[in-house]
């Protein structure tokens, strides 16, 4: 049994619910253990988010045996946060190849091990550091888990399913202030601060700070995607958009919404009204047993019936949410994942003016968790409605 924790980032039963699923993982694979290098893995299995990766600090690894606990590893710098707020046995090196030394020890002489080699699980480890590991374990005996830590990952526990209740409610403060302070002159910035400190002030995550919020107006600027907000004052005739969201224990939310300052043109209306559809008949369809591929196929069908644009600016409708904004599966076109009870996913459906962008179209976002008979909309405190200031 690990060791009680002061101030424990989650809860034991979650750490041992974790433990527990990737280990069936190694032992139905017949691997001995698994190292991870990724930094949300890491967190995922034992909790341990630091607020900053200092370089004379940065190295951390875990290491999960098929039977036992979990092995965390890192510089003294960080022993008393690990000790405090992570699961599993903690020990300390004073420099990366003690560190790469120590996982050698625990990986042993035989035996396959596995390591996070794909499927966008970067690993937080140079390339001298990822060398010492191939040649000192060997090649032959690595084996690729990537698959497994997403299967484990994707379904989150009850623990984690409370988290995104009560950030989905964070995140429709937060945004409803927003929309609240949107006027004629009123900059980018102004928006966002108003966010976050409606999001912070409702319980989200002051440290390790995280999330991200974009703001952004005016015809300069409706093709500008994944920027900060500026300091440009929206006007008069102009479209708004709101996006992204906070983070709650390290866990990430994002949305979109959208607000006219004026009159609503035809060409807007008709394009929020094409997302409006592509995302009520995504909703619709999620329930377990059905694919990824089927909640496409379903917003794409009921974007074309009366389309205000043939062009779609994205291929993805969509993706998994967790300790990453964004995570496994994406939501695209003929993909055959099978939804499952308890995973997360934002639905996400561009219907943006391109290319001309005379308007900016709209980009309707939620976050569902996927129930035992349908999808239960995290998000549903923020109205979906274009908001027009007049």
């Amino acid at each position: 049994m690990a060791v009680q924790r002061l101030y424990p980032a989650i809860p034991e039963s979650d750490y041992l619910e974790r433990r527990s699923r990737l280990q069936h993982h190694l032992s139905e694979t017949g691997l001995q253990g698994a190292l991870l290098f990724n930094r949300a893995n890491v967190a995922w299995l034992t909790g341990f988010r630091p607020s900053i990766i200092a370089p004379n600090m940065a190295f951390v690894a875990a290491y999960l045996p098929v039977a036992g606990e979990a092995q965390l590893i890192g510089m003294p710098g960080l022993a008393n946060l690990m000790r405090e707020s992570a699961w599993g046995e903690v020990t300390t090196v004073d420099s990366p190849a003690a560190g790469i030394a120590m996982l050698l020890r625990l990986a042993g002489p035989r035996g396959s091990i596995g390591i996070e080699g794909s499927m966008g699980l970067h690993r937080a480890a140079d390339a001298a550091e990822l060398s010492a590991i191939e040649q000192g374990i060997g090649a032959a005996r690595l084996a690729d888990i990537s698959a497994q830590l997403w299967d484990c990952r994707i379904i989150k526990t009850a623990w984690e399913q409370t988290q995104y209740r009560r950030l989905g409610a964070i995140t429709a403060l937060g945004f409803r202030a927003g929309l609240t302070m949107i006027a004629p002159g009123i900059n980018e910035q102004e928006v966002a601060r108003a966010m976050w400190g409606a999001m912070i002030a409702a319980g989200a995550d002051a440290g390790p700070n995280g999330g991200q919020i974009m703001v952004r107006s005016g015809p300069d600027r409706y093709a500008v995607f994944c920027g900060p907000p500026t300091a440009r004052r929206v006007q008069k005739g102009e479209q708004m958009m709101l996006a992204g969201g906070p983070v709650l224990n390290g866990y990430h939310i994002d949305i979109h919404r959208f607000a006219n300052i004026g009159p609503v043109s035809d060409l807007q209306a008709r394009l929020y009204a094409q997302s409006r559809r592509g995302i009520d008949a995504a909703l619709a369809v999620i329930k377990p047993g059905a694919t990824l591929g089927n909640i496409y196929a379903a917003a794409a069908a009921a974007m074309r019936e009366g389309a205000a644009t043939e062009a779609i600016a994205w291929r993805v409708f969509g993706h998994g949410i967790g300790l990453e904004n964004y995570e496994y599966p994406m939501i695209n076109e003929g993909s055959d994942v099978v939804l499952r009870e308890g995973m997360a996913l934002a639905i996400e459906i561009p219907a943006y003016d391109v290319p001309q962008f005379r308007v900016q179209g709209a980009f309707l976002e939620e976050c569902v968790l996927v129930t035992a008979d349908g999808a239960e909309n995290l998000t549903a405190g923020v109205p979906r409605d274009l908001h027009v200031v007049m």
